[in-house]
């Protein structure tokens, strides 16, 4: 007799590897961040949201530092409701950020979230 699977056990182990690389995910955008927005330079520490730049549905990874970005709850929210567009990264390989009216943001000033 061929034993099966235990699939509650399978289940609690493979959310906790995605939990595990979630973390560690998180914890090298911070700090390559310099646990600052990137949009608007606000100093955030741990509170700062780790954003994926290209969403899962459009064949983003989730847990790939290089495809997340941190951002500041305000910022996140914006980006998140289309009032602030990441754009590609750039030659120089820096994001670039532009609001609603098309116009780069820089950080100064607010965003209407």
């Amino acid at each position: 007799m061929i034993p099966k699977p235990n699939t509650a056990k399978d289940k609690a182990s493979r959310r906790y590897n995605r939990r595990m690389e979630r973390d560690m995910c998180r914890k090298v955008v911070l700090e390559r961040e310099g646990y600052r927005c990137r949009a608007c330079a606000l100093y955030g520490g741990t509170a700062l949201d780790v954003h994926e730049i290209v969403p899962r549905s459009q064949g983003g990874s989730p847990f790939d530092p290089i495809n997340c970005v941190a951002l500041c709850r305000r910022c996140h929210r914006a980006v998140t409701i289309h009032d602030l567009t990441i754009n590609e990264r750039d030659a120089s390989s820096a994001l670039t950020f532009t609001t609603r009216d098309g116009e780069t943001f820089s950080g100064k000033g607010s965003v209407d979230a």
